[in-house]
This record gives C-alpha cells, structure tokens and sequence, in this order.
C-alpha cells in the first residue's frame, strides 16, 4: 500500500514538473523562428505588399517544415485578387494560424469579430478600448486559430484590451499560448495564467517588456524560407512570425534608437515570453 501511495506520489510530482516545464525556462529561440521580407525579398517577388497566394505558399511552406504554427504580422482586413485570397484563407487550415487585429475608431465599417476571439465572463480594466477596429476578413477568421491585437507601440504592453465591450486579448498572449499549449487564465491575484506559470500584470493588465542592448535582430530572410533553402531544424516544433523587414514600415522611437514595427514585436514578445514564470 505504501509503495502504490510512494508511486503515485511520484507520478503527480512527475506531472505538474511537465506541465511546469512547458513554460518554466522558456526560450524564444528555442520556441520561435522569425522570417521576415526584406529588400532581398523584394527584389525576388517584386514589392511588398505580395499577392495572398504568395502568403500562403509561406504557410503551406511552414506547414511542410514541421512548424507548430505562424504568426501572420500583417492586416488582412480588406479583400484582394480572389484566386489569391482562396487561396490564403485555405492555407489556414493547414496548421494553427495567428492573425492581428487593432483598434481604430476611424474604420466606418469593421468586419465582425467571431465571439470565440474574445474572453468571455471577464470584464477587464484596460489602457486601451475602443468601439471600432481592423478586423480580419470573415472568410480568414473563420479558418483563424486565434486573432490577437496589436495597440501598443512602446515598452508597456497591454495584454488584455478591450473592443466593442468584450475583453480581448493582444497578439502577445495569443503567441504564448499558442507556444505552451495552454490556455491564458486570470487568477485572483492578478496574474495571468499559462498553465502552472503566471505572468504579473498591472492594474489594467499590461506587462512591461525589455528591449536589447542594440537591435541586432537575427531573422530569416522571406525569400530564403519560401524555397526551402534552409535546414527544416531551424523551423520543425517552432511557431513561425512571418513579418516585413523593408523600407516601407514604420519605426518606433524606443530608449536604443528607432526600430522598425515588426522587429520592436519581436522584441517585445521575447521579452514578455521569457517573463513567464519568472
């Protein structure tokens, strides 16, 4: 009887030590790869923005690669060629897809957003709601595994938002859960949840992020991803953030110089990832 209790004992420990362990020293590069367009991409499928069914290569490509899932940093809010849409809302169902929202009271008509993107029961307090938004194309959302908003353009990150009255979650949590295979809870003192890890929050749930000493951003390049010219090692299990590198982004003013939108993401997301836990 004693033994049967010791082995059981054993088991629970061995347990919550795996389910700990799939947030507890966790690595962004070990659990995320980053492709991004830049000038020698575009100087491979001409100028950026691409048409969908070169989008849906990239995730059909990831798919082949052994990738746990993509990250798409672009806004697919308003329709392009049809064949080229089809195309990249099929692609969708390939493998677990992220896709971005924001805020943006100025957008007269806003796609609907599917109820299973927000979190129901929980009434946050946030730094960021709005009534109106870009919001994904119904025919994307509906093969979406998740869509995430992005309203943040410095070190202070809110992860819970709110649109349209509903609490909402930003790409950030939508990465992290995606990444853990767990889903984000929010407990009693304030933490949100990823399993048996907890991420501390503020009053109005936003997490601050850590930026490099210098950005120095290693990444794969769009055109180097898409032919396959690369080992399936450095994508095979990772969630893949497919973004645009070129001269035609914006920049963030930060405290190490500007840097430009997709890579202060990255950044930021590495930052708040690897918090998890600690």
């Amino acid at each position: 009887m004693k033994i049967g209790c010791f082995l059981i004992a054993q088991f629970l420990a061995f347990l919550l030590f795996m389910l700990s362990s799939t947030v507890l020293g966790a690595s962004f590069r070990d659990d995320f790869a980053v492709v991004f367009i830049d000038a020698a991409s575009e100087a491979k499928f001409g100028p950026f923005p691409f048409d969908r069914s070169i989008e849906a290569k990239a995730i059909r490509q990831a798919g082949e690669l052994g990738a746990k899932g993509v990250v798409m940093k672009f806004f697919f809010d308003q329709p392009k060629e049809p064949a080229g849409d089809l195309s990249f809302a099929a692609a969708l169902t390939n493998l677990p897809v992220l896709l971005q929202a924001s805020l943006d009271d100025s957008e007269p008509h806003p796609n609907p957003l599917p109820g299973r993107f927000t979190v129901p029961g929980v009434r946050a307090q946030t730094q960021i709601s709005g009534q109106s938004g870009i919001i994904p194309l119904p025919m994307f959302s509906a093969n979406a595994r998740d869509v995430g908003f992005v309203d943040f353009g410095s070190t202070q990150v809110p992860l819970l938002e709110t649109y349209q009255s509903q609490t909402v979650k930003s790409l950030v949590v939508c990465c992290i859960e995606l990444a853990t295979g767990t889903q984000a809870v929010i407990a009693p003192d304030g933490r949100m949840m990823f399993g048996a890890s907890g991420l501390r929050m503020d009053g109005r749930n936003c997490v601050t992020a850590k930026l490099p000493a210098k950005d120095d951003l290693a990444y794969i390049a769009f055109n180097e991803f898409l032919t396959g010219a690369l080992p399936a090692s450095r994508i095979k299990g990772k969630i893949v953030i497919i973004g645009y590198d070129g001269p035609h982004i914006q920049s963030t003013s930060t405290s190490i110089g500007p840097i430009r939108a997709h890579r202060f993401f990255v950044y930021t997301l590495q930052s708040v990832y690897e918090q998890v836990g600690n």
